[in-house]
């Protein structure tokens, strides 16, 4: 139930930016103070199927989705791009049919560094088939090193477009 509720209010404030995003999320965050933190992630749990030696932990979709290793060396080319230092890694978890529900191919969670993202959107090999996965890295490296949240989520930080693209 609240995974559905926070994938209808992303896909809500995806359609807006910078300032109008803050605004409209304000009351929806204010109604949230002082709620502890969801036991189960938001309704993803905490299982992983692998996990690299910096403590980035991958939840695969299925055999197609890229081994914890292929992802790691991503997680740590975006760190090296961002220069910032590696802190303990995020719980990424591949699901199919993201994009389809949400009409993004990526959600996060920083308030527990979890990120789900479009199983279908991952291709470390082709053109493009990166993005998604850096760009939810700039997100979470963002907030590891205390940039604000609201300019975070307003993908107002030189890191999306320096960084997002190899």
């Amino acid at each position: 139930m609240l995974r559905r509720a926070l994938a209808a209010l992303a896909r809500f404030l995806h359609t807006f930016s910078g300032m109008r995003r803050g605004i409209l999320a304000l009351p929806l965050l204010l109604a949230a103070c002082g709620q502890p933190v969801d036991g189960d992630n938001h309704g993803w749990g905490w299982q992983h199927d692998a996990q690299a030696a910096d403590g980035l932990r991958v939840r695969y979709a299925d055999d197609s989705t890229p081994r914890v290793d292929d992802i790691d060396a991503v997680y740590q080319a975006v760190a090296a791009c961002m220069s910032v230092p590696l802190p303990h890694g995020p719980l990424l978890i591949f699901a199919p049919g993201i994009l389809a529900t949400t009409d993004v191919a990526g959600i996060g969670f920083l308030d527990t560094g979890t990120f789900v993202i479009d199983s279908s959107c991952i291709d470390l090999a082709a053109p493009g088939g990166q993005f998604t996965l850096r760009h939810e890295l700039v997100h979470y490296l963002l907030d590891q090193i205390g940039f604000p949240r609201d300019r975070n989520q307003a993908h107002d930080s030189p890191y999306f477009s320096a960084c997002v693209v190899p």
